[in-house]
Order: structure tokens, then C-alpha cells, then sequence
């Protein structure tokens, strides 16, 4: 099994937003795309807030949001600590990798596409599970609800090729406009972070 680390820090009850990471290498990409199997892989995600008072209310906010998480990330294993300032919500479990059009299992998902004999396409996809999560989640609290996708910055293994990419931050450098980089099989770093990255899905294309 593949390992992809995805850590998510938010403050839910308080509506700050998610900030993912995730690991993935181009193996990964190149196995699951002409294979059409989907890989699942590995995440762990830590839900924190270090400033609400924790009152009764917010507790079992806290706990209902935990819940909801379980309901979704069904093989997740979830912790929950709560004190009188703030809250921990830890998850470890599974994510699909996948080249299929859809998936069932999470709110969320990547999908690559074969774009070449040598060119593979990744983005962030909601899945035809994300509407009822985001819906239990507001029904919790308004401002629980999930934006429709979530800024993240990848750390990218590689074994060399080349990654085409617009909009993102690759290794601290800014690109306004899309960028093409040879990969050296360093990990390199792609962020995509603000606001536009919460309506519009993220994505690159890795070349071999």
C-alpha cells in the first residue's frame, strides 16, 4: 500500500478553514493510471482550534463534527481531545487514488487521467458522497461546512520528467502564469493556497 499524508489543521467550530499536505510520489500516478486500479492511501489529518471556550454546546459540536468524520472516512481511526480552551480531532485512514470518473468512498479524492503515452493529469475531485457530508456538517453548524475544495500543498517524489502547473507556489517561488520544470527526482513542493483554490480544484500535469 502507498502512502499519501494528508494533515488537515482548521479551526471547524470557528470556520478557519482546512490546510492540507499531502505526499504522493509519480510512481503512484504512473501505476494507477495504466492500471485503472485505484490506489487507497494512507492519511493522517489533525483538526485543531487553541481558542474557543469550550462550553457544553461547543463540546458536543465538536463531537458530532468527529462523528460525522467517522461516518465518511468509515476505516478512519479518529481521536478527540477536548479542553477548556480548544479542541484535537486526530484522523488516520484511507484516500483514493483513482483514474475512474467517480468515487464513492470519501468526500473527496484525487483522480489522475492519462493525458499521453507519457502525460498524466491529477486534480482534487469531489466525490458523490461530498454533498451529504458537507450538508451533516452544516446542519451541526454553518460554519462547519466544507468549502467545495481544499487548498493543499503537495510534496511531490519523483523520479525526474517534468511538472506543468499554473497558479500554484513550486519550492517557495510564486508562478503567475503556468510554469514547465524538469524534476532532478528531488521532492519538489507545489502549493496551492487562497481563496481560488477553495472554489477551483487543484491540479498539475507530471510528464515522464
Amino acid at each position: 500500500m502507498k502512502k499519501l499524508l494528508l494533515v488537515l489543521c482548521a479551526v471547524v467550530v470557528s470556520a478557519c478553514q482546512p490546510e492540507t499536505e499531502i505526499k504522493i510520489s509519480t510512481a503512484d500516478i504512473i501505476d494507477v493510471a495504466t492500471s485503472d486500479k485505484p490506489e487507497m492511501l494512507q492519511f493522517e489529518a489533525s483538526i485543531v482550534d487553541k481558542f474557543t471556550t469550550m462550553d457544553d454546546d461547543k463540546k458536543n459540536e465538536v463531537k458530532a463534527i468527529s462523528a460525522v468524520i467517522e461516518k465518511y472516512f468509515t476505516d478512519a481511526e479518529i481521536d478527540i481531545n477536548i479542553g477548556s480552551k480548544g479542541f484535537e480531532i486526530e484522523v488516520e485512514g484511507e484516500l483514493e487514488l483513482t483514474s475512474v470518473d467517480d468515487s464513492n468512498l470519501n468526500p473527496w479524492y484525487l483522480s489522475v487521467q492519462k493525458q499521453s503515452e507519457s502525460s498524466y493529469f491529477v486534480t482534487q475531485r469531489k466525490s458523490v458522497t461530498w454533498d451529504a457530508f458537507a450538508n451533516e456538517l452544516k446542519e451541526i453548524s454553518f460554519m462547519a461546512r466544507p468549502k467545495n475544495y481544499l487548498p493543499a500543498r503537495i510534496k511531490l517524489k519523483n523520479d525526474g520528467g517534468s511538472v506543468t502547473v499554473g497558479g500554484a507556489i513550486l519550492d517557495g517561488t510564486m508562478l503567475s502564469g503556468y510554469s514547465n520544470t524538469t524534476l532532478n527526482g528531488d521532492r519538489v513542493n507545489l502549493t496551492f493556497e487562497g481563496d481560488h483554490w477553495k472554489s477551483a480544484p487543484l491540479g498539475f500535469l507530471y510528464t515522464e
